[in-house]
């Protein structure tokens, strides 16, 4: 945001984001899920698949849960 903004209009950009985040929360009492996909380890990542492909089976789906190969260059 800095190149494009400037600093300080980029720092009021993430305050007002921020505040608009705080005031869901308290306002529609909605639970915060912090989506950082740096803190996503390879065995929260496993758990998380885990516990999607067991949703899909109550639900009636037949799954496979299967690694991607990871290309490489």
């Amino acid at each position: 945001m800095i190149p494009r903004l400037g600093i300080h209009k980029a720092i009021w950009a993430i305050a007002h984001r921020i505040a608009k985040v705080v005031w869901k929360i308290l306002h529609d009492k909605v639970h915060y899920i912090e989506r950082d996909p740096l803190a996503l380890d390879p065995v929260a990542m496993k758990r998380r698949v885990t516990k999607l492909a067991r949703q899909m089976r109550r639900l009636g789906y037949t799954i496979e849960v299967k690694p991607v190969a990871v290309a490489t260059t």
